[in-house]
């Protein structure tokens, strides 16, 4: 079926009417002129299909232990990614195994991804996921043309997505991504370097230390903390500090 002639049906995020083509949701897409553009769209569509968070990830050359660090762009709170990355569960996730070589859209259970834990970390996921409210994750294979891959997840409790939702999301999210990288490569071209200040905060924020305890550490207000931090944010084109601290983490920017 051509391009032009594919409906997303009844999707309306950010505003778009019902039922319009994939070429006018492409040319919105287009329009985004920053990665906070498509965090908006992304976190409206999420929403949309009935979940809660949603993660866009890198799928990096050899395997990692953090999920963090293949972070582009989510919705999820900070702290839970913290805690996930805390106990190393990405190491035995299954999830993560099938991202490396998945070349279509699949769902993990809840199930699924605490049976490949040992029984000190199934513990503490089954408590975190509780805690969130999450019990499904569908992941979404992307590629840029240059072969670099990664993933487009979202996470929530619902039903299992129809064919119909699973080609709709899969196309939504190419696209999105590919907005992404056009942004993201107009971004790291623009970047300024970060501050001595900016450098320290984000340094101490990626190994999970809140504002006040970063003030606390170096002799600073909270208040002070948060410009910094936000400047760094905005500085790597990114939509929250944790996002913030995963591209200065890639760009080795910090360590």
């Amino acid at each position: 079926m051509p391009t032009s002639a594919y409906k997303i049906s009844n999707v309306l995020p950010s505003g778009m009417p019902c039922n319009r083509d994939i070429v006018s949701i492409r040319a919105h897409i287009a329009s985004a002129t920053s990665q906070f553009d498509l965090f908006r769209y992304l976190r409206e569509v999420t929403t949309w299909y009935g979940f809660k968070y949603f993660a866009v990830n890198s799928i990096p050359s050899v395997p990692t232990t953090s999920i963090a660090e293949t972070m582009i762009i989510t919705s999820a709170p900070s702290d839970l990614i913290r805690r996930y990355d805390a106990y190393s569960m990405v190491a035995s996730d299954p999830a993560s195994v099938q991202m490396r070589k998945a070349c279509a859209p699949f769902e993990r259970r809840i199930g699924d991804i605490a049976d490949a834990q040992d029984d000190a970390n199934r513990a503490v996921l089954l408590a975190l996921v509780d805690e969130y409210k999450l019990d499904c994750w569908f992941f979404i294979p992307v590629f840029t043309p240059d072969g670099g891959a990664a993933t487009v997840s979202f996470m929530g409790k619902r039903n299992s997505l129809s064919f119909q939702e699973i080609a709709e999301l899969d196309l939504l999210s190419s696209l999105v991504y590919e907005g992404l990288c056009q942004l993201s490569g107009d971004t790291v071209a623009a970047t300024n370097a970060l501050s001595a200040r900016e450098h320290e905060c984000l340094s101490w924020s990626a190994i999970g230390k809140t504002s006040f305890e970063i003030g606390k550490i170096i002799g600073l207000s909270e208040h002070t903390i948060n410009h910094y931090l936000n400047s760094a944010t905005k500085k790597t084109g990114s939509v929250n500090r944790t996002q913030a601290v995963a591209v200065a983490i890639r760009n080795g920017w910090i360590d």
